[in-house]
C-alpha cells in the first residue's frame, strides 16, 4: 500500500517548503522489503490557497451563520435561496433547512415576476437599498428593509442579503404621519378661531369704547344731578325752614296768648298745626342727611357690627319712651363697608324696631347673619307690627310708608 505524509524541507536558498510525500515499498518473494520508492510534491502553494479558503470560509460563517442580523444567500437567476443563517430561522419561524428549499418568491409578498425585474434592475443600476414586505410561517406580514450586495463563490455571482425588520418604525412613521395631518387640522382650526376670536375681541373693544362713552356720558349726568340736588338741599336748608319756623313761633304765640279764648276745637287744631311743623322740620332734618349721603365717597374698612349694635341699640334704649326691650345681639359680626353708612343704616333700622315694637307686651330685637346661597346675610328682626311681603321692595325706598302716620312717627326711609 503507498503512503502519503508532509513535511517541510530546507530548500537551496534557504527557504522551507512544503513537501508531500508519496512512497511505496517493494517486497520481495520471501515477503521481505527488497526497496522503496519515493516521490515527493512542492505542496507549499496548494497549502497556502487551502488554507485562505478555510480562513475565507470561517470568516464567511462567522460574518454570516453566527451574525445577529437575518441574512440569506440568494440565486438572482432562479431566485432559490441557497443559504439562510440562524437569525433567518428565528425571524421567518421556518427551519433553515427548509428555508434552503424555498425561493425569494415564497417570501416576499411581491409576484416574482416583478420580484426577478426589482433584482435585474439593482444589478443594472448597482443598486443595493429595497423595501419589501416578507411573509413568515405564521403568516404574519412585516415590513422589511434589504440590503443586497453581489459576493462570487466558485465562479457564480449571489445575492448577499441582509433583513432588517422596519415594521414598527414604519408604523411609528403613518402614526408620526397621522399626527402630523391631524396637528396640521388642529391649526388651521385653531387659527381660524384665532381669527374669529380678534374679530370677537375687536368688537369687544368697540362695545367697551361705547360703554366707556357712555358711562363718561352717564358720570356727567350724574355729577349735575348731584349739582343740583345740591342746589335743591340748600334751598330746602334755607328757604323752607324760615316759613317753619314762623308757623311754629306764631302757633306757640297764640297758643300762649290766646290759648284760653279759643275753644276746645280750636285748640286741638293749634296743637296739630304744631305737631306737623315739628314733623315737616324733622323730615327736612333728614331729607338734608340723604343728600350728605349720596354725594359722599365710600370709605371701605373693617367695621365691627357686633360692637356698632350693641352701641346703637344702647343710644335708642335711653331715648326710648316705651319700656325696656330685649336686645340679642350675635358677637364676632365684621364686615367691610362704609362706617357712616352703615351706621346711619342700623340707627334707623334699630329705631323702627323700636318703634314698632312699642305696642308689644314683651318686644323683642335680634341683630345677626346667617349663611343662605353661599352669601353672608345680615339681618335686624323684631317681633313687632310688621309688614305686607308684597310690599318689600318699597322698604328701603326714601319717603315710602308701610304703615299709617299714627301712632307712629314718619321717617322718610327705614
Amino acid at each position: 500500500m503507498p503512503t502519503i505524509n508532509e513535511n517541510y524541507v530546507l530548500a537551496k536558498d534557504g527557504g522551507r517548503i512544503l513537501v508531500e510525500w508519496h512512497g511505496l515499498n517493494i517486497v520481495a518473494e520471501n515477503g521481505d522489503i527488497d526497496y522503496f520508492i519515493g516521490v515527493g510534491i512542492d505542496v507549499t502553494q496548494r497549502k497556502t490557497a487551502e488554507d485562505a479558503l478555510a480562513d475565507s470560509e470561517a470568516l464567511y460563517r462567522k460574518l454570516f451563520e453566527d451574525h445577529s442580523a437575518v441574512k440569506l444567500l440568494i440565486d438572482p437567476d432562479t431566485g432559490a435561496i441557497v443559504d439562510a443563517n440562524q437569525a433567518a430561522e428565528t425571524f421567518y419561524g421556518w427551519p433553515r433547512q427548509t428555508i434552503k428549499r424555498m425561493k425569494i418568491s415564497e417570501i416576499n409578498t411581491l409576484p416574482a415576476e416583478e420580484i426577478k425585474n426589482q433584482m435585474e434592475a439593482a444589478r443594472l443600476s448597482g443598486r443595493n437599498h429595497f423595501e419589501f414586505q416578507h411573509r413568515l410561517a405564521s403568516g404574519d406580514i412585516r415590513d422589511v428593509e434589504v440590503f443586497s450586495s453581489r459576493i462570487g463563490i466558485k465562479g457564480k455571482d449571489y445575492l448577499h442579503s441582509i433583513i432588517h425588520d422596519i415594521t414598527d418604525r414604519r408604523r411609528a412613521e403613518e402614526e408620526i404621519s397621522r399626527l402630523n395631518v391631524e396637528l396640521e387640522k388642529k391649526v388651521d382650526e385653531r387659527t381660524r378661531e384665532l381669527r374669529d376670536s380678534q374679530l370677537a375681541l375687536l368688537n369687544i373693544v368697540d362695545d367697551l369704547n361705547e360703554t366707556t362713552g357712555n358711562l363718561a356720558a352717564a358720570n356727567a349726568s350724574l355729577a349735575a344731578v348731584n349739582k343740583e340736588l345740591a342746589a335743591f338741599s340748600y334751598s330746602v336748608s334755607h328757604d323752607l325752614r324760615a316759613p317753619l319756623r314762623n308757623i311754629e313761633g306764631f302757633s306757640n304765640a297764640l297758643s300762649e296768648d290766646c290759648g284760653a279764648q279759643l275753644s276746645d276745637d280750636g285748640r286741638l287744631y293749634l296743637e296739630r298745626i304744631r305737631l306737623a311743623t315739628q314733623t315737616m322740620r324733622q323730615l327736612i332734618d333728614d331729607l338734608l342727611s340723604l343728600s350728605r349721603v349720596t354725594q359722599t365717597p365710600l370709605e371701605r374698612k373693617d367695621v365691627d357690627l357686633s360692637a356698632l349694635a350693641q352701641e346703637i341699640a344702647g343710644l335708642v334704649q335711653s331715648r326710648s319712651a316705651c319700656g325696656s326691650v330685649v336686645v340679642e345681639i350675635h358677637e364676632g359680626m365684621h364686615v367691610q363697608a362704609d362706617l357712616r353708612l352703615v351706621e346711619i343704616a342700623m340707627t334707623n333700622l334699630l329705631e323702627n324696631a323700636w318703634k314698632f315694637t312699642s305696642k308689644m307686651s314683651h318686644p323683642h330685637v335680634w341683630v345677626g347673619c346667617e349663611n343662605k346661597d353661599d352669601e353672608t346675610v345680615y339681618f335686624v328682626r323684631d317681633n313687632g307690627a310688621g309688614f305686607d311681603r308684597r310690599y318689600a321692595n318699597k322698604l328701603f325706598g326714601a319717603f315710602q310708608r308701610l304703615h299709617r302716620a299714627q301712632p307712629w312717627r314718619v321717617a322718610p326711609r327705614l
